[in-house]
């Protein structure tokens, strides 16, 4: 009689344990919240920044353009303006100041930490005599206002592109593979317009 007893107490206590674990969510549906919550955290809010004024027809034509062997002109933030020439995959940039130097385009993001840590090697770079730097701001569209303002706050001593047509040379390059989305990226425009991705430190050997 005692062990029939003992083992309907040892039913019992395990039909109790079943339930209490059927009521408990599994490890899989805990991840699943997890990650909504994660989701939703890291959703932006809507975009403040005004569109940018060239439209997607005159940027299709102007980069029909440019890929034909056509000059365009890039102005800069501080009222320069650059003219470059592109044919296939090669660059050249046409202004006087640039001719027998040696030009990097600089593409780099406001956001992007590996590009912070070598702003000092960028402005020492620039400060060659046969070196031209030219800044392409290439992670996100954050307005001349902002660019200007952050061009100010890391002391630049080097043209950067407006965002007025820049997204025309950032779809050249993507179309050519001479760049491939990556921050900070240096391409070295060699005399004959042949473009080289090269590292920091091996621009500032030369």
């Amino acid at each position: 009689m005692g062990l029939e007893i003992m083992n309907l107490q040892v039913a019992h206590t395990i039909f109790y344990l079943s339930a209490l674990l059927l009521l408990l969510p599994g490890c899989a549906e805990k991840e699943e919240v997890v990650y909504q919550k994660n989701s939703t955290n890291h959703q932006r809010p809507p975009s403040t920044i005004q569109p940018t004024q060239v439209t997607p027809i005159v940027v299709q034509r102007a980069s029909n353009i440019f890929a034909k062997a056509k000059t365009m002109k890039f102005p800069t933030l501080n009222g320069k303006i650059i003219t470059i020439k592109g044919d296939n995959n090669l660059l050249k940039v046409t202004n006087p100041q640039y001719q027998g130097k040696e030009v990097v385009l600089y593409l780099f993001g406001r956001d992007c930490p590996h590009c912070v840590r070598e702003i000092k090697q960028i402005k020492t770079l620039s400060r060659k005599p046969h070196i031209k730097v030219i800044g392409l701001h290439a992670q996100k569209m954050i307005g001349d206002k902002a660019l200007k303002a952050y061009a100010r706050q890391i002391g630049y001593n080097f043209d950067i592109l407006s965002f007025k047509n820049d997204i025309i040379m950032i779809r050249y390059l993507k179309k050519n593979g001479l760049w491939y989305g990556g921050t900070p990226t240096h391409l070295l425009i060699e005399s004959g317009g042949n473009v080289q991705d090269i590292s920091i430190a091996e621009l500032l050997n030369r």
